[in-house]
């Protein structure tokens, strides 16, 4: 976990919101990345290898996707 991301779940545990971390690794072939939506939104893209901790909490949505790299 990142000092960001602590710092993140205690600001919201002093709300008494309750939080999922979620920790995202991407394993792909070189021609494949990793995307993470956050509520539809494209939050990061990860390369093999590469490593990303977001926190769940209400509605929010974690999509993960393994994709084609652009050309």
């Amino acid at each position: 976990m990142t000092h960001e991301t602590g710092h993140f779940l205690m600001s919201l545990q002093r709300k008494n919101i309750m939080t999922t971390s979620v920790k995202v690794t991407a394993h792909c072939a070189s021609t494949k990345e990793v995307q993470i939506h956050v509520s539809g939104v494209l939050d990061a893209v990860l390369q093999d290898g590469e490593s990303k901790e977001i926190c769940a909490y209400d509605a929010r949505v974690i999509e993960v996707r393994e994709v084609l790299k652009a050309q």
